[in-house]
């Protein structure tokens, strides 16, 4: 798991804190308690210095992922499938 995606995952679920185990073959090395908002802060920098995500962007753009459902969801009811094929900067909606 990215620390992004320990970010979003306790950002969309409203969790407060991120418990975090560290092992080396099975047997337990340490543990760290991080608040959510501090994951960004101590574990979103890349190697050479660079943040590896800016919360605020990723806000943005799923906001406008759910603005885009929003606007071309109207079958009801219906089933969808949105695909962002690799490589690609453009969501795809399938209607079924």
């Amino acid at each position: 798991m990215t620390w992004l995606e320990a970010w979003l995952d306790n950002v969309m679920a409203s969790v407060p804190e991120l418990a975090i185990c560290y092992h080396r073959n099975g047997v337990v090395q340490g543990y760290e308690l991080l608040k959510t908002d501090d994951i960004f802060l101590l574990k979103g920098i890349s190697e050479d210095g660079t943040p590896a995500f800016h919360p605020h962007v990723v806000q943005q753009n799923g906001l406008s992922v759910l603005r885009f459902l929003q606007d071309n969801c109207k079958q009801d009811p219906g089933a969808y499938w949105v695909l962002l094929f690799f490589f690609s900067l453009h969501l795809y909606l399938c209607c079924f």
